[in-house]
């Protein structure tokens, strides 16, 4: 089977930054590709099956995605069951699902349940990765047992941000569209295939009317919290709804320029953060809380609505109004406000440690995956150890000299020229560690590949010059007086 050729701007192989999973799920659906495509973050490697563009599979490397886990949590099995099943797998060579079948322990239909509730787990985990890298392969996916198993684009991405989508982000990606009406276009077909709703994601979608702004829409759809966001998010991204600038025809709800503003405002309130719900930097002065609040109160106080404003929205303008006023209060004592900075600071604090200190954990991980693979001969294999360890600590040298010298070493072997890119990374490594005499060696040596002998002789000296307990350094510059030194005898009358 051919290679597809890359249509512009969705490259066979790439970032997930750049090209995102939704991109890809789109794509393959508007090309109908048969294939896998095989993503990595750090440890975590999976695998999307597509036939014709529909997902027939899902793999990954997860323990927690395994069939017989899905099973248990499902409750079709017990885990004893699945620890019985697992052995016997070892020496039945059986897959689990048609080992369970044979066992007795699900029956078929069971089976294709665990299957599909298997590959919205791992799809909804893959939307949770903020990194990683992606490669489509067109070959036979060979389904099996999950040639039942077909779902559309468009329902793994509403599975996706469903179960991968915190509320945090789905807020964010909603909040510039909190003066716009959502509007139902369809509930069975979106632009990325069919899709399958629940009951209650069917009732939720029936109240959306078009003459609702959609902070209001999200609130009355039945549904809690991130749920409703979620599936507003995901049912806008692949068409099921669309945004309007204006309320459907006939509705004066739309047109009343007060009941907007409470609505919009009731969007921003849903945060714990005090600021947020002014509207206010972290740094603003008393003044401006005083003079904010007091704006507020003038737009969308509760009293300023009329005799006739429905019970409903009378009921969020007083919701919407107490908390505006809980975050005036608590702002306005020098005290509350100071001990609700401190604990912003450090909760902030706290989860970028938190982050840094995973980020440096898996790099070194990769690291010492890459040291591992070079005593292998494994070049591609630490390139790509190695290059992922710089790209989760980009400022750590010692990560770039040896990506740079992987880098050298994988062309030599293949029998190319070093490409530039492992030149930039021992100068950067250089630059970002002056005093690591073996980045100095790595430089050296490629330098000597090219045939710049004086280029070496002098990494050589430097690496000498910091450390000079360096053999290898000492070594290549007797070598190079040494041979120095056979031309000179040759040239001699």
């Amino acid at each position: 089977m051919s290679k597809p050729r890359p249509e512009a701007g969705v490259p066979t192989v790439g970032d997930l930054r750049e090209v995102p999973l939704m991109r890809l799920l789109e794509d393959a659906h508007r090309r109908r590709l048969t294939g896998a495509l095989n993503l990595q973050a750090r440890e975590k490697k999976k695998t999307i099956l597509f036939g014709e563009g529909m997902i027939v599979g899902a793999r990954s490397n997860l323990l927690q995605e395994r069939l017989g886990q899905v099973l248990v949590r499902m409750g079709k099995i017990d885990a004893a069951a699945c620890g019985d099943t697992l052995s016997l797998q070892k020496t039945r060579r059986q897959n689990i699902g048609d080992l369970a079948i044979d066992l007795g322990l699900v029956e078929e239909e069971d089976l294709q349940e665990g299957l599909r509730q298997q590959a919205e787990e791992r799809i909804g985990e893959l939307f949770r990765w903020e990194e990683g890298a992606y490669a489509f392969a067109p070959v036979d996916p060979h389904p099996a047992k999950v040639s039942l198993l077909r779902i559309s684009a468009g329902e793994a991405v509403l599975i996706g941000v469903c179960r991968g989508y915190d509320e945090a982000r789905l807020r964010g990606l909603l909040a510039p569209l909190a003066r716009k009406y959502p509007a139902v276009v369809s509930t069975t077909s979106s632009r990325l295939g069919e899709v399958r709703l629940t009951p209650e994601e069917e009732a939720a979608l029936s109240t959306i009317d078009g003459c609702t702004l959609l902070p209001e829409a999200v609130r009355a759809c039945g549904l809690a919290g991130r749920r409703a966001l979620a599936l507003l998010y995901g049912a806008l991204a692949i068409g099921l709804i669309e945004m309007r600038d204006a309320p459907a025809a006939g509705s004066e709800e739309g047109t009343d320029g007060l009941r907007e503003r409470i609505r919009e405002r009731a969007w921003t309130c849903g945060s714990k953060d005090h600021y947020a719900v002014l509207g206010l930097p972290a740094g603003a002065s008393t003044d401006e809380i005083r003079d904010r609040y007091l704006d507020l109160a003038r737009s969308i106080h509760p009293d300023r609505l009329g005799l006739d404003a429905p019970a409903d929205l009378r009921s969020l303008a007083q919701a919407v109004f107490a908390r505006i006023a809980e975050a005036h209060t608590l702002l306005s004592s020098a005290e509350a406000r100071a001990a609700f900075d401190r604990e912003r600071r450090r909760t902030d604090n706290f989860e970028q440690k938190a982050r840094e200190a995973e980020r440096a954990v898996q790099a070194e991980m990769q690291y010492q995956k890459g040291l591992v693979y070079l005593r292998k001969r494994s070049l591609p294999e630490a390139v790509e150890a190695f290059r992922w360890a710089v790209q989760l600590c980009p400022d750590e040298g010692e990560y770039r000299a040896w990506l740079g010298w992987a880098l050298h070493r994988a062309a030599i072997a293949a029998g190319t020229p070093s490409p530039p890119e492992a030149r930039e990374e021992l100068e950067r490594a250089i630059a970002l560690r002056p005093k690591m005499d073996q980045a100095q060696v790595f430089l050296g040596n490629l330098r000597k590949a090219e045939g710049d002998v004086a280029g070496a002789e002098a990494c050589y000296r430097r690496a000498v010059e910091i450390n000079p307990g360096c053999a290898e350094a000492q070594q290549e510059l007797r070598v190079i007086a040494m041979r120095r030194n056979k031309g000179k005898g040759r040239g001699a009358p």
